[in-house]
């Protein structure tokens, strides 16, 4: 069995619970990468032979864990954020707020800050790491006093067909406002908030 934990440089490590010594892997992340961010969140797949890593900038990553040696990368997808919906500079660390991720079969989820400073749910395909759209939460908010958490759970849809697909399926999220000074009656609440499981250009990007 091994144990993971991410760095703020936006490394790896990986210990072997099995063996006396200290880590035994460590991911790197050099070119395009290292401009990822901090690994914010991270969970082990397919019986711990694949790492699935959110990073602080908004992008998520799939690396198998069976590639670590002798192969220089174990890196399978990144789940990038598009350029018109990035954020430059400074605004890079907003998405830093939004933490956790959704993973189904075939979809994964996860929050980020677009480039109009809205708080969105991102949608990928896990088998080529392509994206597929995204559902804006908010259209105008404060961009200093937003933060969600994604719970990597979901709840199935209804199946009435006249109001959602049985594709569908819904994702719960903790999300606060706050300033310097306080943190108002509406922080820490519980949100749920219905995707579809086939995303299309109409009305989700």
């Amino acid at each position: 069995k091994y144990l993971a934990f991410g760095h703020r440089n936006g490394q790896v490590s990986l210990l072997d619970l099995r063996q006396s010594h200290t880590c035994c892997s460590i991911i790197h992340t050099n070119g395009p990468s290292a401009e990822l961010g901090s690994v914010m969140d991270l969970t082990f797949r397919s019986n711990q032979t694949q790492l699935l890593l959110k990073r602080s900038f908004g992008p998520c990553q799939l690396h198998d864990l069976r590639k670590l040696s002798p192969c220089p990368s174990s890196l399978i997808h990144t789940y990038a954020i598009p350029d018109q919906e990035k954020n430059v500079g400074f605004h890079k660390m907003l998405s830093a707020n939004c933490n956790g991720f959704v993973e189904t079969a075939d979809t994964l989820v996860a929050p980020y800050i677009n480039s109009l400073h809205q708080p969105c749910l991102g949608a990928w395909s896990m088998k080529t790491g392509d994206f597929a759209g995204r559902k804006v939460l908010y259209e105008n908010w404060d961009r200093d006093a937003f933060h969600l958490e994604l719970c990597s759970k979901t709840t199935p849809a209804y199946n009435d067909a006249t109001h959602t697909k049985k594709s569908a399926f819904g994702v719960w999220m903790k999300c606060g406002r706050f300033s310097e000074s306080k943190i108002n009656s509406k922080a820490g609440s519980l949100h749920q908030v219905m995707l579809p499981g086939q995303w299309s250009d109409t009305g989700n990007r």
